[in-house]
């Protein structure tokens, strides 16, 4: 059975989903406005710059500290909202529990930029950290379209012949956008945040600029995961809700690399929201956190 606090959050955007639709200003502004965490002493935040892009950089400054390795923290949003520090729900919750240091990045938004650009300011953003971390010494974690954008980094540094990272933890991605996976349609009426957008008209002219893209275009692994050769890739940790319109874009791939014998992981959740470790608050959230934590520390052993 969900706890209260997920029960909170579904009611919370099934009301949401109620109201006449707010235009992209009126959800960044929003956005904007949410109230964050309260800060402590136990995290150092600094506003950064990094290949042209900016971001902010998470510290534990307690014993606790970590040191020997590091996060990048890709923010969701639908490719068209979110910044980094709207993610200090998540990320100051990682540095603070955890002792680790996390990177978290902005990316260009849609539609004002379309695709690629959030790929190529992610890969700057990495690029730069390079400089003062070894590849091997990072993770790559984010949820919803940042959580596609873990797996559209390393694939386009593959490309770029940039060193991959250590790992990837993707939180309720969008895997598979060249068609739709059974639960896009089975859990739309569950889905309280996101509902049928996925793959729709809408939603390519907006992250995409056309309406029809081709299938060639669309399978393409930094757009679609799914499809992308993973025999070079990190290991991977996947988590969804059941309830959730991309779940089956999670398990699908999980079981697809499963199969393959790629070190990966997976913790499903039941009756909470899309993207719900955004939201530590809600102990569904805190335990598919620890058991990314688990997976990342084991990839350090």
């Amino acid at each position: 059975m969900a706890s209260e606090q997920a029960k909170f959050y579904d009611r919370m955007f099934m009301e949401m989903r109620k109201l006449p639709p707010k235009t992209l200003e009126e959800q960044r502004e929003e956005g904007a406005a949410r109230p964050l965490p309260p800060e402590t002493d136990r995290v150092k935040i600094t506003e950064v710059v990094l290949g042209g892009v900016d971001g902010e950089i998470l510290e534990n400054t307690t014993e606790k500290a970590v040191s020997d390795r590091v996060i990048l923290y890709i923010h969701g949003g639908g490719f068209t909202t979110g910044t980094a520090r709207e993610r200090r729900s998540i990320t100051q919750y990682i540095c603070d529990t955890y002792g680790y240091t996390v990177y978290a990045n902005n990316y260009r938004l849609a539609p004002e930029n379309c695709w690629p650009a959030p790929v190529e300011d992610c890969v700057a953003f990495y690029r730069e950290m390079l400089k003062t971390w070894d590849a091997s010494r990072i993770i790559i974690a984010g949820e919803s379209a940042g959580g596609t954008l873990v797996f559209s980094l390393p694939f386009q540094c593959q490309r770029e012949g940039l060193p991959l990272p250590r790992g990837i933890v993707s939180y309720s991605p969008c895997t598979n956008q060249a068609f739709s996976f059974p639960s896009v349609d089975d859990n739309a009426a569950t889905d309280y945040m996101i509902g049928g957008l996925i793959n729709s008209e809408y939603q390519y002219e907006t992250v995409f600029g056309q309406k029809k893209p081709s299938q060639e275009y669309l399978r393409d692994p930094l757009i679609s995961p799914f499809f992308g050769d993973f025999s070079e890739m990190p290991p991977v940790f996947l988590a969804a809700s059941a309830s959730e319109s991309l779940y089956d874009d999670a398990r699908i791939l999980y079981a697809r690399l499963k199969a393959e014998g790629h070190k990966t992981d997976c913790d499903w959740q039941k009756e909470v929201c899309h993207a719900y470790p955004i939201f530590p608050d809600i102990p569904e959230a805190q335990e598919t956190i620890r058991k990314s934590m688990e997976f990342v520390d084991s990839l350090f052993a």
